[in-house]
């Protein structure tokens, strides 16, 4: 991480535009605010990557809510965008802010926490597969340039988190959606969460999705989604640890249906 931030500041002042990617399902759990230090003031297109995965009203509202302070762009680097919707949105970034500078060149800065979908905007922006992409935090290593075309480049970078959380809700929030390894987890923990969230936001999502009745009682929801999977162990015991895996898997991937963990205060 050190060593991140070193180049980064080192790259920043060489670069015309940030484009940050955070998730469109946790918008200000999945910002920064390292980068907000770090960026001097350059213009920013904020990407809410992976939006097919969100609830799209919340998505609108998150967009109504940045949209007096930066350029923000609803993208799924995966499902329907284009790549000259990212480039357009650098474009505008910059024009906004120097309205009299035309047709120039621009060197665009990657950058977000792990797992928003880095490496897969920067291929949908190259046209093709030329970094790696995974549905997994730590998969881009170092900071490399691509060229896109004459006129644009860009930085990739790899996914940084700040040292501390400010406070626990973060934390689980990123853990939920995928941004912290899920080696660092407890995934009974976070499943509860995931299932206590529902309850409260999205109740027929549980309905739905596994044919058992929302509940409050975390730990009695997931053992009744245990047994109607067949998840048992010897017994026929439910087996707590395995199916918290399933459902947060299935969460993190949309399987309960596109759902907003944050919404605009």
């Amino acid at each position: 991480m050190a060593r991140t931030r070193r180049e980064l500041g080192e790259m920043i002042p060489k670069i015309d535009v940030v484009l940050e990617v955070r998730d469109a399902r946790a918008p200000m759990a999945s910002a920064n605010p390292i980068l907000d230090e770090m960026s001097q003031h350059k213009p920013r297109l904020v990407v809410l990557n992976k939006a097919d995965l969100a609830d799209p009203v919340v998505t609108k509202q998150w967009q109504s809510s940045f949209k007096h302070t930066r350029e923000v762009l609803a993208f799924s680097a995966t499902v329907g965008s284009t790549r000259a919707a990212l480039i357009s949105g650098c474009h505008d970034a910059y024009s906004r802010r120097y309205p009299a500078r035309k047709n120039i060149g621009l060197s665009v800065l990657v950058a977000g926490i792990p797992n928003v979908g880095k490496s897969a905007i920067i291929n949908q922006l190259r046209g093709r597969n030329v970094v790696k992409a995974a549905n997994k935090p730590g998969v881009t290593r170092g900071l490399t340039w691509i060229k896109v075309d004459d006129k644009f480049r860009i930085a990739d970078t790899p996914g940084v988190l700040w040292p501390k959380f400010d406070n626990d809700q973060v934390g689980t929030t990123l853990a939920a959606i995928g941004s912290v390894k899920d080696e660092l987890l407890d995934s009974v923990e976070i499943a509860q969460w995931i299932v206590e969230f529902l309850v409260r936001r999205y109740p027929m999502a549980i309905a739905h999705r596994y044919k058992v009745e929302p509940s409050i009682d975390t730990e009695q929801v997931l053992e009744a989604i245990a047994r109607k999977r067949g998840v048992l162990v010897a017994g026929g015991i439910p087996d707590v640890d395995r199916i918290a895996r399933i459902v947060v898997a299935e969460f993190r991937v949309g399987k309960l249906g596109r759902i907003s963990v944050e919404r605009p205060d």
